[in-house]
């Protein structure tokens, strides 16, 4: 697998090993988002419990990749500090860096 590299603040992470419990996280993470994705197509936005049932479920993957990308990295930073330092589409690239790494897709160095 390619090394992996996340910028944060004036620091660099790097890693170059994904362990099987994290590949099986990532596999984990991504089947949230597509069961997200199917609780929004179905939403009622009447019903303010499902409302509140989606906005639940997307905290929970937020915050489970976030977890993910600090364990990947040797949990060096915080999520607050992943948080406070990328916008949500770098937090996706940075999860998608590793599903790809895990998936193969990655060229070895």
């Amino acid at each position: 697998m390619k090394t992996l590299t996340l910028k944060l603040g004036d620091k660099t992470y790097t890693t170059g090993r994904i362990t099987a419990w994290q590949a099986r996280e990532a596999i984990a993470v991504n089947k949230d988002a597509v069961e997200i994705e199917e609780k929004s197509k179905q939403l009622n936005e009447n019903d303010l419990e499902s409302v509140k049932d989606l906005l639940q479920a997307i905290d929970n993957f937020t915050t489970r990749r976030a977890s993910l990308i600090c364990d990947v990295f040797g949990n060096k930073f915080t999520i607050d500090e992943l948080e406070k330092s990328l916008t949500p589409d770098e937090i996706q690239k940075c999860f998608n860096d590793i599903a790809t790494g895990i998936y193969g897709v990655v060229e070895k160095n």
